[in-house]
C-alpha cells in the first residue's frame, strides 16, 4: 500500500484528519489556562503505518545526501548534538581571537496559538 502511495502521488484524506483528546497535566493549580494540558492528535492507525514506512524509506534514501550538520530528521541526533558542535565551534573560534556573534530566537507557546 506505500508503495501505491509513491506511485500515485496520494495520501488518503481520511487518514489526515485527527482526533484530538486532551489531557489535564498533573500538579496544576489553574486548570484555567491552556498551558495546563496536552493536546494529544490522535491519526488513523492505518495513516500511521503507511507514513512511517514512507519515512523510513526517505530515511533510507536521503540519508547519505545530509550534511553533518543536519540534526532534524535524522535518527540519534538532537538538542544535545546541537548545542555541542555549537559550543565547540564557539570555543574554536574564541581562542582564534575572532568575534562570535549568536542570535536566538525562542518560540515556546507559539504553536499553542496557530491557526
Amino acid at each position: 500500500m506505500a508503495n501505491k502511495c509513491l506511485e500515485l502521488g496520494y495520501f488518503s484524506r481520511a487518514w489526515k484528519v485527527a482526533g484530538i483528546k486532551v489531557i489535564s497535566k498533573p500538579g496544576k493549580g489553574d486548570y484555567t489556562r491552556l498551558k495546563s494540558y496536552w493536546p494529544i492528535g490522535l491519526l488513523p492507525l492505518l495513516g500511521e503505518l503507511v507514513e512511517r514506512m514512507l519515512v523510513g524509506r526517505f530515511q533510507w534514501n536521503l540519508m547519505p545526501e545530509l550534511q553533518a550538520t543536519q540534526y532534524g530528521f535524522t535518527s540519534q541526533r538532537g538538542t544535545e548534538n546541537v548545542l555541542y558542535d555549537l559550543l565547540i565551534y564557539i570555543f574554536v573560534e574564541l581562542n582564534l581571537k575572532k568575534i562570535v556573534l549568536m542570535v536566538s530566537l525562542d518560540i515556546e507557546g507559539d504553536f499553542d496559538n496557530v491557526w
